[in-house]
């Protein structure tokens, strides 16, 4: 009898220890089985751990993997809806029988100074950029644009997001206030309603600003994107590391990276050609080649190719 009420007691105690009360191999099973013996009971008890535990990964990993689907295809006909939706937008704009342009209006190009959301029209090149972004706006707090320096960042954030949102993309958020910053200036409070805050160029952060500035700097950012705003960042590839010493930073970032890559010769193509198309003007097929051969290969050619743009444009005015 002793023998037995020892052996009770050392099961509840290995259950306890091992966190199960109730499982698909009960206490009692396990020690019937163990016959007493403390080792083989642990045995059996963490066996039993394991294979409960191995079951439920395994239904969440099938289930996290269904969602995943889901909000890829969700996100991905948000950003049809929204390509289609600018499309019509240009086809109302678009008057038959009227011209865009007839070739005297100011340089269409804007050389080294970023796009703002009134250039939306002059911009070219990220449209698929553009309605991913949008998308993601509809169900992500923080986003963060990253991309090497000169990828084009802040003007499309600002003539390409910033616009699409202010011209009604998503539902009421043509009434968004929209609030642009640097690291250099304040952070906006935002007591009530949505909100798109900005902060361009977030990798200033680490040189405006002291170890316990920039703290409190990125409590006040993360603070916001958790109230409810839609935050959005700007910010160079080689400085996303400094951002994963603050937790929430971090994890905010994982979730919400959109990773600007470099343009393709298409892409490129209508940079060069859309901001001449809309003031009424061509530009030359073999121009346009000679472009893309000279800058095939570099990592960031946004600004070479505005210069040079903004350049031949203001020779060909002047030689007119």
């Amino acid at each position: 009898m002793a023998r037995g009420v020892r052996a009770a007691r050392r099961c509840a105690r290995a259950s306890r220890i091992a966190g199960w009360t109730r499982t698909t191999l009960t206490s009692s099973r396990s020690c019937r089985e163990a016959n007493g013996n403390p080792g083989r009971l642990h045995e059996l008890l963490a066996g039993a751990v394991q294979q409960r535990s191995r079951q439920r990964i395994a239904r969440s990993v099938e289930g996290s993997q269904a969602a995943r689907a889901e909000l890829a295809a969700l996100r991905s006909d948000v950003a049809q809806g929204i390509r289609g939706l600018r499309r019509g937008r240009a086809l109302a704009a678009a008057v038959p029988g009227t011209s865009r342009g007839d070739g005297t209006s100011g340089c269409p190009y804007l050389g080294l100074e970023p796009y703002q959301p009134a250039d939306a029209e002059l911009f070219h090149g990220r449209d698929r950029v553009v309605e991913h972004l949008v998308a993601r706006v509809a169900d992500t707090s923080l986003i963060a644009v990253v991309g090497a320096s000169g990828s084009g960042k802040s003007s499309l954030v600002r003539a390409g997001l910033l616009a699409a949102l202010a011209a009604g993309c998503l539902p009421d958020s043509a009434s968004w206030p929209q609030i642009v910053v640097t690291p250099a200036d304040p952070l906006p409070v935002v007591t009530s309603g949505p909100a798109v805050v900005v902060v361009d160029q977030f990798e200033q952060a680490w040189v405006m600003h002291d170890d316990a500035a920039r703290l409190r700097y990125v409590d006040t950012v993360v603070a916001l994107a958790d109230a409810g705003c839609r935050v959005v960042l700007t910010l160079r590839a080689d400085h996303v590391d400094r951002c994963s010493s603050h937790p929430r930073l971090r994890d905010l970032i994982a979730d919400g990276t959109v990773l600007l890559g470099p343009l393709s010769s298409m892409e490129l193509t209508e940079v060069i050609i859309g901001p001449a198309e809309l003031v009424g003007c061509e530009v030359e097929p073999a121009l346009v080649d000679r472009i893309l051969d000279d800058v095939r290969g570099l990592t960031a050619p946004l600004p070479l190719v505005s210069t040079a743009l903004a350049e031949t444009w203001e020779h060909a005015a002047a030689d007119a």
